[in-house]
């Protein structure tokens, strides 16, 4: 103790010092025999600054031996009576005795806590069953009750890593269904939320300051819904999951339309690639693939913000790659893309040299945009009033400056 004072809480130093002392009572025998206490005590710590130092494998080893000896503390009254009230809760949720069987599991959590740790296994299994009543135990589930419950599940769940303890594991299988019930919720909730803010994005003046701070906070509003369910989606669904990538769409979009500054656009960059890599994974879905070909175009927008416009370059000519890849691609959307592209190109230095249609030709592609005409809106929107060659009427598309 004098030695973390002394040296500093997280040193190397202490470390080592309380690596010893451990191997010292597993030396002769001590350790996990008399004075629990200490055991749990030298865990923790161990664990703590390995996680600091960010030595996660080392961390989760600690942090399973601090909970083992937690529970091996715990007095045999004490275990039985919190079987004894999940065994009842269990009775009385079959029943359909909901409120009863909350308040059992509610007492048992309490002693787990009290006895036991709040990060154990025990307590992680618990809370799955709470959730899962919260949400499926009422005619109108108690969302924010089942996410906290889930929440503290999955906080738990990571610091086991992938040694989850085998109670642990097949409670959260049966469970899933559950998790992946709320998600669903979230997305509806968080979708709302987003339809708000885009309205409040397209009608107020951002370069008015109480209209921007007001958009601002529309934004924070949807990103906050989006970061509280994000652990949930990640342990729910695969990572090239489309439920995933919905809630990474609207992650990225938030930051796109209201990047505030050079770290917004690097997180909407960051989350709309996430996004698109998932999609193309749909390669024989046409409308994936055609709004992939658009999330493209706006993760160059990002990096035009940045005027980073050779990257910007790269993600828009994939864009129009892909459109053109698309089975009965629409022109509009070939329009669309390939002015994009072209506003783009204008900014790099190789425009200088090399026309835009001949930059097209030297990448396999074709110049579709005969002509256009813009039409200013403010806002940072503008009409483009388009003629796609070989087609007679004119197309009208809005997009952003």
């Amino acid at each position: 103790m004098a030695l973390s004072h002394t040296k500093g809480y997280f040193s190397s130093e202490t470390l080592d010092a309380y690596l010893r002392c451990m191997e010292y009572r597993k030396k002769f025998e001590v350790y996990g025999r008399t004075d629990l206490k200490q055991d749990i005590y030298l865990c923790h710590e161990i664990s703590e600054i390995y996680r600091v130092k960010k030595n996660y494998v080392e961390f989760n080893k600690w942090f399973r031996e601090e909970m083992v000896l937690r529970y091996d503390c715990c007095d045999i009254g004490i275990k039985n009576k919190i079987k004894d009230l999940m065994g009842e809760a269990e009775t009385l949720r079959k029943d359909n005795h909901t409120e009863d069987a909350l308040r059992q599991y509610e007492e048992a959590s309490h002693l787990i806590e009290s006895h036991i740790d709040a990060e154990s296994d025990k307590y992680a299994v618990l809370q799955l069953e709470m959730g899962k009543l919260f949400l499926e135990g009422y005619t109108q589930p108690r969302y924010d009750l089942a996410l906290d419950c889930f929440q503290k599940v999955i906080e738990i769940k990571r610091k086991y890593m992938s040694d989850i303890p085998r109670e642990l594991e097949d409670t959260f299988q049966d469970a899933l269904p559950s998790i992946r019930k709320l998600c669903r919720i979230s997305i509806a909730n968080i979708e709302k939320e987003y339809r708000e803010f885009s309205e409040k994005r397209g009608t107020l003046n951002i370069n008015n300051r109480a209209d921007f701070q007001l958009i601002v906070k529309f934004r924070d509003t949807v990103l906050d819904m989006c970061y509280m369910v994000l652990p949930l989606f990640e342990e729910a669904y695969n990572v090239d999951s489309l439920e995933l990538a919905e809630l990474y769409r609207f992650v990225g979009e938030a930051y796109k339309w209201c990047p505030v500054n050079t770290e917004g656009c690097r997180l909407a960059a960051a989350y709309l690639i996430k996004l698109a890599n998932v999609w193309e994974n749909y390669k024989d879905n046409r409308a994936i693939q055609t709004n992939l070909a658009h999330v493209l175009v706006d993760i160059g927008g990002t990096y035009v913000m940045q005027r980073d416009y050779e990257s910007a370059l790269v993600y828009r000519l994939k864009a129009l790659k892909t459109i053109w890849e698309v089975k009965d691609v629409d022109m509009e959307d070939v329009g669309s893309i390939e002015l994009a592209l072209m506003k783009v190109y204008e900014e790099t230095k190789q425009s200088r040299t090399i026309p835009f249609r001949r930059f097209l030709e030297d990448n396999g592609l074709s110049a579709s945009v005969e002509s256009f005409q813009i039409q200013h809106l403010g806002n940072g929107w503008a009409n483009f009033k388009v003629k796609i060659r070989g087609i007679e009427k004119m197309y009208n598309l809005k997009m952003s400056e």
